[in-house]
């Protein structure tokens, strides 16, 4: 059983060097729901994303790490028109962990939020919070309401559902 299984580790070394080397940009998101355009209803990696999205990048302040920070990546609201059907009124967020976010078509309209794929120029690995993070570019620490907003700063993406129905502010 144990060669089986060292015989594995070498073969797949060998066969699949691609796989081992895939970094924070080939990461995959999952799109789905009732209100996405058919093509984009898959698996899209980080760098797709990019290639299909205008990017920007902004300089913001994550109150989840009390620091000032270079974040490149799209507008959720861009994401929602170019991705999304004319009727999407919500957009569901689901992190690695399950911990989920909605956001509804009233909130993307209204606030910036970037749906961040770079942090300082770099791809956002998972240990780092990655591949995918939500950012309010006008987040205030001391606005209260802007702390309200603190629930939905959200890390490590890996689905975006698009749907129909609206969903929480």
């Amino acid at each position: 059983m144990r060669i089986h299984f060292f015989l594995f580790l070498i073969l797949s070394s060998i066969l699949l060097p691609d796989l081992a080397a895939a970094g924070p940009g080939d990461k995959t998101i999952r799109f789905s729901g009732d209100a996405i355009k058919a093509e984009y209803s898959k698996r899209l990696t980080i760098k797709t994303l990019e290639q299909n999205l205008p990017l920007v990048t902004i300089t913001a302040y994550n109150p989840w790490d009390e620091k000032t920070e270079d974040y490149t990546g799209f507008w959720l609201n861009i994401m929602a028109k170019k991705l999304g059907t004319p009727d999407v009124q919500s957009i569901l967020l689901t992190g690695l962990d399950g911990y989920q976010v909605s956001f509804n078509r009233n909130e993307w309209l209204s606030d910036k939020i970037l749906l961040a794929t770079k942090v300082n120029g770099s791809y956002i690995s998972v240990r780092e919070k990655g591949p995918l993070r939500v950012i309010f570019s006008e987040f205030d620490k001391n606005n209260a309401e802007d702390g309200l907003k603190l629930p939905k700063w959200m890390w490590m993406i890996t689905r975006v559902e698009f749907r129909t129905e609206a969903g929480s502010e």
